[in-house]
């Protein structure tokens, strides 16, 4: 069988494959850029109505349990990009994210955001007396990802609230 070659010696045949590689490159960027817009897009307007369900429904009374799943709905957001696991403390090498963080001028910074890496982080639960802490990594496919610091510590200390109270069996 013969093979045909193309060599690229040629400064105009260099810079046609240079741009033709570059011209690929962009594509791809300007692509996962909008996807990933989109998505949050998404998610901004289901976590809107969501807020509006619950207001709605603790203006005009409804079950508790209802109102906590509206609650869950409206708060989660970003969380169902992340995957979680109860870990021994001190048992993963992975960074920690802080439970509280004040901005440049002291102020409160729980309305900041978190990017949890592609490795994971960890979360420590409230009650350090249970020696776990929750290990969240972004799902399969996902790079690094970005969930509200306030969302992620309300998740965390939910957890810690259910295993101190014996809800979670110890494994």
């Amino acid at each position: 069988m013969h093979s045909t070659s193309l060599p690229i010696n040629t400064l105009d045949v260099s810079a046609a494959v240079l741009a033709a590689i570059l011209f690929g490159i962009l594509v791809s960027y300007a692509a996962t850029h909008r996807l990933r817009r989109y998505v949050k897009d998404v998610r901004t307007d289901a976590s809107r109505e969501s807020l509006a369900r619950i207001s709605e429904s603790l203006h005009d009374g409804s079950p508790a349990t209802a109102a906590w799943h509206q609650l869950v709905s409206a708060t989660s957001g970003t969380l169902d990009q992340l995957e979680v696991r109860l870990v021994a403390a001190g048992s993963v090498g992975l960074p920690s994210v802080a439970r509280l963080r004040h901005d440049p001028d002291g102020r409160d910074g729980h309305g900041s955001a978190v990017l949890v890496p592609h490795g994971g982080a960890l979360v420590a639960l409230g009650d350090p007396r249970l020696g776990q802490e929750l290990l969240v990594t972004p799902r399969r496919g996902l790079g690094a990802v970005e969930v509200p610091r306030a969302v992620l510590i309300a998740f965390a200390d939910h957890i810690g609230l259910m295993a101190s109270s014996g809800m979670l069996s110890g494994r």
